[in-house]
C-alpha cells in the first residue's frame, strides 16, 4: 500500500486529539535541544508553527532559531551539527534551525522579508525590530517560497493543510475564507495575491498548476526565473550563453523587481543557514552563479548582499 495512503487515515485520527496532547513531544524536543545549546549561546526559541499554535501532529516541522555572537567557528559547528542529527533520529519532524549572529545580523537585516520576520516574533523582541508593511512583491515573495516548500502536501493532502495557508494569506491581507481545500480554489486564491499589474495571470496560474502536480518538464524557463530564480540559476548557468538567455525573455522591469525580491529572500536565507552548511564549494559555487545573474540584470543591493556572505564564508576558512 502506497505510505501517504496508509498514513492519511491515521493522521485524519490524530487531528482529532487535543493539540495539548499532540504538541507534547514538540515541546520535549525543544526543551532537549535548549538544554544542551543554552550554556553556550545568548538565545534560543521555537517559531512558526509552534509558536502560532498551528501545529499539525506527524506534518508540522519544529524549527527553531538561534542567536549566536559571532559566525561559529569549526568546533562548534561539529558540536552543533552532532546534536540536530541525534535530535532528528529521536524526533524525525525536528525541522529548520536557523542561526543568526550578532556580529552581522544588522548588516544583512535589509535582506530579510516582513513577512517572514513576522512569522518569528521573537527575532523582531530580541534585536527590537520594526518590520515594515510589505509591498505586493514582498507578498508574492513570500508565498512563492512557502507554496515551493509545501507543494507536495498540497498535492497530496490539501485539507490537511489548510489552516496553515489560511494563516499565510492572513499574512498578506487576504483571507483565506473555507471550510475546505482542493486545487483549484487554492491556486485561484494563491494567484489573487499576485498584482495583475505585475503578471500575466493566466501564465502565472498554468506555471504553479505544473509546479504544484510536479510536471517538472512543462514548466516555463522564463517563468521559473521569474518566480525561482535560486532555482533557475542552477539548472542555466554553466556557460557563457547566459546574457543571451536572458535577452530571450524580454524581462519587463517590474519582473526584474520580483527577481530580485526572491533573491532577497534567497541571501536571508543562505545567511541563516551559513553555519550549517555541509560544502563550502558547492555554497561559493551556488553564490557564483547568483552573482552572475545579479551582474546581468543588474541589480548591486542583491550582488552586494551575496559578496558579503562570501566574505563571512572566506573568513571562516
Amino acid at each position: 500500500m502506497n505510505k501517504a495512503k496508509l498514513l492519511s487515515p491515521i493522521r485524519q485520527l490524530l487531528l482529532r486529539i487535543p493539540q495539548k496532547i499532540t504538541r507534547l513531544p514538540y515541546e520535549w524536543c525543544y526543551q532537549l535541544v535548549k538544554k544542551q545549546l543554552e550554556r553556550d549561546y545568548p538565545a534560543l526559541w521555537a517559531r512558526n508553527s509552534f509558536q502560532s499554535n498551528n501545529l499539525v501532529f506527524l506534518l508540522s516541522d519544529l524549527d527553531l532559531t538561534l542567536i549566536s555572537h559571532q559566525p561559529l567557528d569549526h568546533i562548534q559547528k561539529k558540536k552543533l551539527k552532532t546534536l540536530l542529527k541525534w535530535t532528528k533520529r529521536k524526533f524525525p519532524l525536528l525541522g529548520e534551525l536557523n542561526i543568526y549572529d550578532q556580529k552581522f545580523f544588522h548588516q544583512m537585516l535589509s535582506f530579510a522579508n516582513p513577512i517572514e520576520l513576522k512569522r518569528d516574533p521573537e527575532l523582531i523582541k530580541y534585536f527590537q525590530l520594526n518590520p515594515e508593511g510589505p509591498s505586493t512583491l514582498q507578498r508574492t515573495s513570500f508565498l512563492c517560497q512557502m507554496f515551493l516548500f509545501d507543494r507536495h502536501q498540497l498535492r497530496t493532502q490539501p485539507n490537511l493543510r489548510l489552516k496553515k495557508w489560511q494563516h499565510h494569506f492572513s499574512l498578506t491581507d487576504n483571507p483565506l475564507d473555507r471550510d475546505e481545500l482542493n486545487h483549484s480554489s487554492f491556486l485561484n486564491h494563491f494567484i489573487s495575491n499576485f498584482g495583475a499589474e505585475y503578471f500575466d495571470q493566466k501564465k502565472t496560474l498554468t506555471f504553479f498548476k505544473c509546479l504544484l502536480h510536479e510536471d517538472l518538464g512543462s514548466l516555463s524557463s522564463r517563468e521559473l526565473l521569474i518566480f525561482y530564480p535560486q532555482w533557475w540559476v542552477s539548472l542555466n548557468i554553466a556557460d557563457n550563453d547566459v546574457m543571451e538567455d536572458i535577452d530571450s525573455f524580454s524581462l519587463t522591469n517590474q519582473e526584474i523587481e520580483i527577481i530580485a525580491e526572491h533573491l532577497n529572500w534567497e541571501i536571508w536565507g543562505l545567511y541563516s543557514q551559513l553555519s550549517l552548511e555541509e560544502n563550502t564549494s558547492d555554497y561559493l559555487l551556488h553564490l557564483a552563479k547568483l552573482l552572475t545573474l545579479c551582474s546581468v540584470l543588474k541589480l548591486n543591493k542583491q550582488e552586494t548582499g551575496l559578496l558579503n556572505i562570501q566574505k563571512i564564508i572566506l573568513e571562516q576558512e
